[in-house]
């Protein structure tokens, strides 16, 4: 076995979307919108008899807890315990060249006890807290709109069906942006006050969305009504499936809606 660095972004990207794994945390997108903040990154494969078998996205973060390195929903490909090893001895020998005080890793594995024994028999601990998200829903789009709707909760089918007569009536309208501009923003950060929880800056979501938009396909999409943005969402799509990483809203009546407004007509 043998670790590299990937230059070719095509390579890593070909890679990447034949696994299909439901995340973004390993897009170029993502590597990009890292650089733009001055982030370190390292873009690893794993190659076993010239084939390329796995690859790692490593981020050097500096946080008042110390210097770190971390593995977004990685390392990606074949995972066992002899790639495993070799990506630790790996970021091990990074982690001191970096100067860092530990290195961790957010694997896209099923909580199972297999999978957990396999970190555990390489020395690895459990985290006090994570990073991302751990637990989300997803949404299986490749049967057809009809049996999709037959799979949801009665009251579900009713307010998606009530939403689409406010669109055909042109009661509510869907709007699609090129920006995070500020009426967005305000409902964004309405959003995080009701959830009590810190708001990313508009520079920083504009960021984000400047970078996916160079590799994926990426959307900006708005519920109005009488000129009100009752919601907007940001959604991300890859080869095989669509992420929504920020659906902010206002509280009203109207805005129950909005989840199954902007999904729909973003995926």
């Amino acid at each position: 076995m043998a670790i590299k660095v990937i230059k070719d972004k095509r390579i890593w990207k070909r890679f990447i979307n034949s696994l299909n794994h439901n995340t973004f945390l390993h897009s170029q997108g993502w590597v990009d919108f890292n650089q733009a903040y001055n982030h370190k990154t390292f873009q690893l494969g794993l190659y076993q008899k010239k084939k390329l078998t796995s690859v790692t996205l490593v981020l050097l973060i500096n946080a008042k807890r110390g210097k770190f390195l971390f593995v977004p929903h990685g390392p990606q490909g074949i995972i066992n315990n002899s790639t495993l090893k070799s990506w630790t001895k790996y970021l091990t020998k990074l982690a001191k060249q970096e100067k860092c005080s530990f290195f961790r890793i957010s694997p896209i594995l099923e909580n199972y006890p297999a999978n957990l024994q396999l970190f555990k028999k390489n020395g690895y601990k459990n985290s006090p807290i994570h990073m991302h998200a751990e637990h989300t829903t997803v949404v299986d789009l490749r049967p057809n709109e009809h049996d999709i709707l037959l799979n949801m909760r009665k009251t579900t089918r009713q307010m998606i069906s009530k939403g689409n007569k406010l669109i055909e009536s042109n009661d509510v309208v869907i709007k699609k942006h090129q920006s995070i501009n500020n009426k967005l923003y305000s409902v964004y950060q309405s959003t995080t006050k009701r959830g009590g929880f810190v708001a990313f800056t508009q520079d920083y979501i504009n960021q984000e969305y400047k970078s996916f938009s160079k590799h994926e396909s990426c959307y900006i999409l708005s519920v109005e009504h009488n000129k009100q943005i009752l919601s907007w969402g940001f959604f991300i799509l890859t080869k095989k499936d669509a992420s929504i990483i920020k659906v902010p809203t206002y509280f009203t009546k109207k805005s129950q809606l909005h989840i199954f407004l902007t999904g729909k007509e973003g995926c």
